[in-house]
């Protein structure tokens, strides 16, 4: 026909889904470390909220709401103060066992629970990990945050115990107290990091974290002075490489400084604090990088 011209019209080209794969990766820059450690303040609204739900949940549809914040740590104190006081009279170093107890299941009561609760930080919100891009560090770190709360009501409750039955508190100790509790958080959150990425992969971890911490509060002088270890075992207690070897386990320096600061008496544990921070320090930057490294295999394994 005249003044039309045939042509081949061009169609752009539709993706097809089946075909096109693409797969997109979210890493912090140059996936290094350092980078991935600065990225965290920006997302420092979320870390509060976590820490806010952490709480709430565990006063959830409770009558006593954060009462059980006071009673769970008195009760195991009480119980134990009753068996390894008055059963089994284990020594206290001429302290009221009950408070010598005390001091020490304080900070105890905060590496464990932090511990334990890291195991499920990470399949407890499988369904955030799974669906939405955020340092996934802030779960267990939530958690090192939020057991301050209940680490400080049972501090306050220390409080008032010493000033009923000694009438008051060693002044000189308490400045010093801040360096076990450095200490306590530095074990803790390495410790939580190691957990919640080995539990992630392989469940058995949350079963055998709770055995693994029974067996290291025994190895802390908890419920024993660490006095009572050159009595059991001679002179070689007190050799260098003992105390050493011993004192690289980072929450004996956290118990006995707790101790020493809160209850008085005896000089300050130097040896044991420098020790458990060369460890505590080796075993945050090796939980940092280890959790970091499996972050990006989180969503698959959970």
């Amino acid at each position: 026909m005249p003044g039309v011209r045939a042509g081949i019209c061009h169609l752009p080209a539709v993706a097809n889904p089946l075909r096109d794969k693409t797969e997109i990766l979210i890493t912090p820059e140059g996936g290094r470390l350092r980078a991935y450690v600065a990225s965290l303040p920006a997302f420092h609204e979320l870390l509060a909220f976590l820490v806010w739900k952490d709480l709430k949940v565990q006063v959830a549809q409770t009558t006593l709401g954060f009462g059980w914040l006071v009673l769970r740590p008195m009760l195991n104190v009480l119980v134990m103060s009753l068996v390894f006081g008055k059963l089994a009279r284990l020594p206290s170093d001429g302290h009221p066992y009950l408070l010598f107890l005390l001091s020490a299941w304080l900070p105890w009561s905060y590496f464990s629970g932090v511990s334990s609760k890291a195991t499920s930080s990470l399949l407890g919100n499988s369904s955030l990990v799974t669906k939405v891009y955020f340092p996934r560090l802030l779960l267990p770190t939530s958690l090192v945050l939020g057991g301050l709360l209940e680490f400080l009501i049972v501090f306050l409750v220390f409080v008032a115990l010493s000033l009923a039955m000694t009438g008051g508190l060693p002044l000189a100790g308490l400045l010093w107290l801040p360096l076990p509790l450095a200490l306590l958080l530095l074990t803790t959150a390495g410790a939580s990091y190691w957990l919640a990425a080995l539990a992630a992969q392989f469940r058995d971890v949350r079963n055998a974290a709770s055995y693994l911490l029974q067996l290291l509060m025994f190895l802390a002088p908890v419920i024993w002075p660490l006095s009572l270890l050159p009595q059991r075992f001679g002179a070689s207690a007190e050799s260098h490489w003992f105390t050493t070897l011993y004192g690289l386990y980072p929450m004996v320096g956290v118990v006995e400084g707790f101790r020493r600061a809160l209850l008085g008496g005896g000089e300050i544990p130097w040896q044991l604090l420098g020790l458990g921070f060369i460890s505590a320090t080796v075993l945050f930057i090796t939980g940092l990088v280890h959790f970091q490294r499996s972050e990006k295999r989180l969503a698959d394994e959970l």
